[in-house]
């Protein structure tokens, strides 16, 4: 079975093992999921597992998972006032969709200078940034190249 949705919250991550709460694309519907993954706050997944049911409740075991960089301006802020790029918590993630709305997500992909306009940061703390989120999204993308060969 597929899911797909953004983490709201981490109620639980140690070693690679992550227990999170989702809340789901087409019907809101808020559901926890488990399984062997690193997530942060704001992150879009889709999923593949299946429920099952526990002592804590009704789970989506997670099987294998993909990240997708969220589209809206709501997604974008969450994301990257995550913590997932230090340098950049919720009040500068708001200024800088604030500011190129969802736009902020190529700027970091393609290393742009417009960053620079962020009050706060630098030519070093924007390189921090691009090599953060290059290593965060870069490995998915060699696992899914290495996958499909």
């Amino acid at each position: 079975m597929q899911l797909a949705g953004i983490i709201e919250n981490i109620i639980y991550s140690k070693e690679g093992f992550s227990i999170a709460n989702l809340s789901e694309d087409d019907s809101n519907k808020h559901h926890t999921i488990l399984g062997n993954m690193n997530v942060v706050i704001g992150e879009h997944l889709k999923l593949n597992g299946h429920f099952e049911k526990s002592d804590y409740g009704i789970r989506f075991k997670v099987k294998d998972y993909k990240r997708n960089v969220p589209n809206t301006r709501e997604g974008v802020a969450a994301l990257l006032g995550s913590g997932l790029l230090k340098g950049i918590g919720p009040s500068r993630a708001d200024w800088m969709v604030n500011h190129f709305g969802t736009e902020v997500v190529d700027i970091i992909k393609n290393q742009d200078s417009k960053i620079l306009e962020v009050p706060g940061i630098g030519k070093k703390l924007a390189d921090t940034i691009y090599e953060q989120w290059h290593q965060f999204y870069g490995k998915e993308r060699i696992v899914s190249l290495l996958a499909s060969s």
